[in-house]
């Protein structure tokens, strides 16, 4: 047997295990110096796809679509004196901050009029009056600033401030919001009772990461905290809880260092792993100090102690890890490049896991710390003995039949209510209600249709020019197509710009026209030497499910308009299209990869269990959490995001975790009689305090994220909390009844039963 080789070669080798963590740690300090927080959005769905073709394609000629802050001025008096000025000394104080490349507002708008000469929508100082009622009736029978920069009832008004640069972190927008909330704050001041308000891709994405960093440090610290107050509660000695903490923290920081070596980034979606990884170790770190405790309170010396857990312990242990490893494994099919590498990474990070606890826990434990491990005199709460239970396993074990059936007929029927989950997302999840870019965005859904833009890319082939009708003809007909699909607001598009130019109304003939208009304007709608137009749409968060019917009508129509207009292509792009698919295809990438590795898994304890019986009992106690999660989310009116989809990952890994120290413990039990009612009660007393044990723990360590200001980490908690509650009545209800009533008593029934305390009963002291 491999543990019963490693234990004695454990025990030869102590100083070389203890040089080995002492390397791997200061390896891994030195890994975290180089890891970095990838800040720059776009990259978590970044790929190789045509639809990011198309993107770059759109970048290129027309600039970034997620780089503007929305500035939202909410004002009765937009269109007079004061209105006027405080919005001209807003839009040259944006102009000046560093790191803004361009700002559109009311104040840039020139108007051209048959009765006027071409001049400025807005009045100068010291106008008359009725120039400032002129200039609001010329704004909105403007098309490019209706739905654009002023809302139909010029109660609001956008100034959008462009960043410079492509693929922006954010680091570079944080140091651009700070004085643009600065400049905000100076025009609040000269147009009291009006409403200023800074929105858009930039600030959001901004404050959730901010949130996120917020989150990481405090509840990481509070969650470590709480568990380790939890543990010494539980455990009463305090060499115990550094030992219990001490292995799974380092196994996580030996994680984060590994990383940093091999140029690996952390993102929203991975940064979930350091609490993977203790809390695969820590489960696991528990059971070995239990193991070690009791031993040494039998009056067995530390290092025998020690070697004893490695013997005992190790192959479920390596089963937990293995498994764990395996199953996230299989996220590397998946076709989103960051699904792909969190999965090798979680892999990792199980390995580390394992590694780290199955070194430090015995290394520790058997040095002279190992001495001052014994349970204390009192009651120890971690110290149940079979008679202590019995009333309560004998309850489970005298209806095995109709607990397991009310846990198959239960899990069946949270399953179904789980299949009414669908994957979605919206812009600002992420964010608290109260959040002042929230309310912007908000308001802007309903005063001008929406705060996210699509786009219509308009190429044409060499055959064609700006000026061939087909092209002019295509722009029109698209336009006016798109104008019929409810969901979108505002399509603006050459055509608009043409429109407000003088010559009559014949827009081909207007085209001469174009080179007059300044170029940062014309260059917004086309770009003539490299053969393209775009046309932009408004679009409402209504999240990214209800976007692709939305999505689906647009292609629809662009592929009709298409046959309509050989030479012309017409391409729906924008990074609303392309995140919003993508970030959906990261979920269903995580559902279907967590459903193969709830396969992987199962078949991979059958095996190591050597047992297929055993492996199709392990299902449902396993099942069951994931399906009593789902059916929480899907109660309380959310659905599948990234957040929730994580959690069900996290749930599986502690529920496969406790099943196999359960069952490996029944085995093991199961060798000294082969009663299948004795083993699982010696089973039950053995294991069972450790189960509730890391169960409280965990339950208080992410319950302390329900303070959290943001929604996605309370969700979070919830679900973890109630997974973990869940999957601890799967282990110490379901999969005992399971256990009695599908496996053979190896042995009469009038043989008989073994009495003696659990953890004694397989010591196996004179093997060592």
């Amino acid at each position: 047997m491999i543990f019963a080789w490693l234990s004695e070669w454990f025990g030869r080798r102590r100083p070389l295990v203890a040089l080995f963590i002492v390397a791997m740690t200061v390896w891994a300090l030195a890994g975290t110096r180089r890891l970095q927080f990838d800040d720059v959005p776009r990259s978590v769905f970044q790929s190789d796809s045509e639809e990011f073709v198309w993107l770059n394609r759109l970048f290129a000629d027309f600039g970034s679509d997620d780089n503007d802050c929305l500035i939202v001025v909410e004002s009765s008096e937009l269109f007079t004196p004061r209105g006027v000025a405080a919005i001209g000394e807003l839009v040259r104080g944006v102009r000046s901050i560093p790191g803004i490349d361009s700002v559109r507002s009311l104040a840039d708008v020139a108007v051209f009029s048959p009765e006027r000469p071409a001049h400025s929508l807005l009045p100068s100082a010291g106008a008359a009056p009725e120039a400032y009622t002129q200039a609001q009736r010329e704004a909105l029978a403007n098309p490019l600033l209706v739905g654009q920069v002023l809302s139909a009832d010029a109660q609001t008004t956008l100034v959008l401030a462009r960043l410079q640069g492509d693929s922006i972190s954010v680091n570079q927008v944080d140091a651009v919001l700070t004085p643009l909330r600065a400049q905000i704050h100076n025009a609040q001041s000269q147009l009291p009772g009006s409403r200023i308000r800074l929105t858009g891709v930039p600030p959001i994405r901004a404050e959730i990461f901010a949130a996120v960093k917020r989150d990481g440090r405090r509840f990481v610290l509070i969650g470590v905290v709480l568990a380790i107050a939890m543990a010494a509660l539980l455990f009463r000695r305090f060499w115990a809880v550094v030992i219990v903490a001490g292995a799974p923290l380092t196994s996580a920081l030996w994680l984060m260092g590994a990383m940093g070596w091999f140029g690996a980034k952390l993102n929203v979606i991975n940064t979930i792993l350091p609490t993977l990884v203790m809390v695969v170790g820590f489960t696991d770190a528990v059971h070995l100090m239990v193991d070690i405790r009791h031993s040494i309170g039998c009056g067995i010396p530390p290092l025998t102690a020690a070697k004893l857990a490695v013997r005992h312990l190790g192959p479920a242990c390596f089963m937990t890890s293995f498994t764990t490893a395996v199953g996230f494994f299989s996220l590397v099919v998946a076709d989103v490049g960051v699904i792909s590498r969190f999965g090798v990474q979680c892999a990792a990070g199980a390995a580390l896991a394992f590694i780290g606890v199955m070194t430090i826990v015995p290394l520790l434990s058997s040095s002279r710390i190992g001495g001052r491990l014994q349970v204390p005199s009192g009651f120890d709460p971690l110290d149940w003995h079979v008679g202590q239970s019995t009333k309560f396993i004998d309850w489970i074990l005298d209806r095995p039949r109709l607990i397991t059936t009310l846990g198959i007929t239960l899990t069946v029927i949270l399953a179904l209510s789980c299949l009414r989950l669908y994957p979605d997302h919206h812009l600002t999840e992420s964010i608290p209600d109260s959040n002042e870019s929230v309310q912007a965005a908000r308001h802007l859904n309903e005063a001008l249709g929406g705060t996210m833009s699509v786009f219509v890319l308009v190429e044409w082939d060499e055959r064609l020019s700006l000026e061939s009708p087909e092209v002019l003809r295509a722009l029109v007909d698209a336009q006016s197509r798109l104008r019929e699909i409810p969901e979108v607001h505002y399509p603006l598009s050459l055509v608009d710009l043409l429109s407000t130019l003088p010559s009559g109304g014949d827009l081909q003939a207007k085209l001469r026209l174009l080179p007059l208009v300044p170029a940062d304007v014309s260059r917004r709608f086309v770009r003539a030497d490299n053969r393209r137009a775009m046309i932009s749409l408004r679009l409402d968060d209504r999240g990214t499910a209800a976007h692709q019917s939305t999505f689906a009508a647009l292609e629809t129509a662009l592929a009709a308009l298409q046959q309509q207009h050989p030479g012309v292509e017409l391409k729906l792009t924008g990074t609303a299209v392309v995140a919003s698919r993508n970030i959906l295809l990261m979920i269903r990438d995580l559902v279907e990869s967590l459903a193969m590795a709830s396969v992987i898994i199962f078949v991979s304890m059958a095996i190591l269990f050597r047992s297929l019986r055993l492996g199709l009992i392990a299902i449902l106690p396993n099942t069951f959490p994931l399906a009593v999660a789902g059916t929480v989310l899907w109660a309380t009116g959310n659905y599948l995001q990234l957040t929730s989809v994580l959690v069900f990952s996290v749930s599986l890994g502690i529920a496969v975790d406790d099943t196999i120290h359960f069952v490996n413990r029944f085995q093991r039990e199961m060798e000294v009689d082969g009663n299948v009612r004795a083993s699982i009660e010696r089973a039950f007393a053995a294991v069972g305090a450790a189960l509730i044990s890391t169960s409280l723990i965990l339950i208080v360590g992410f319950g302390s994220v329900f303070l959290s200001e943001m929604p996605p980490s309370r969700l979070f908690a919830m679900l973890t909390v109630t997974s973990v509650t869940a999957a601890l009545v799967g282990d110490l209800v379901i999969l005992p009844a399971m256990l009695m009533w599908f496996v053979p008593n190896r042995v009469p029934a009038s043989a008989p039963v073994a009495h003696h305390p659990p953890q004694v009963a397989q010591l196996g002291i004179p093997d060592v």
